[in-house]
């Protein structure tokens, strides 16, 4: 997974999984559950009102408010995330 804040550049957010199967040349494509993920690194499963990781690249369930993305108070520390016009 690749964290990014531009949804629309990721295939899954626009197609659907034959769709993603064809535009990289595969058979066939599937995806690992969240319970399957964190069964593949030794946990029973995502505890999901306490993830036992930061898993928010995958489930979009962040830590933290996103202030600079969702409307919140403006941050003192400069975003990563944005794109700033020189």
């Amino acid at each position: 997974g690749i964290d990014t804040p531009e949804t629309e550049q990721l295939l899954a957010s626009r197609l659907d999984v034959e769709a993603m199967a064809k535009h990289i040349g595969a058979d066939s494509l599937s995806f690992i559950s969240m319970d399957g993920l964190y069964r593949a690194v030794g946990e029973e499963g995502r505890v999901f009102d306490a993830a036992q990781y930061c898993d928010a690249c995958f489930s979009g369930e962040y830590p933290i408010e996103l202030t600079d993305h969702n409307g919140g108070a403006p941050s003192a520390q400069l975003s990563l995330l944005s794109e700033q016009d020189y």
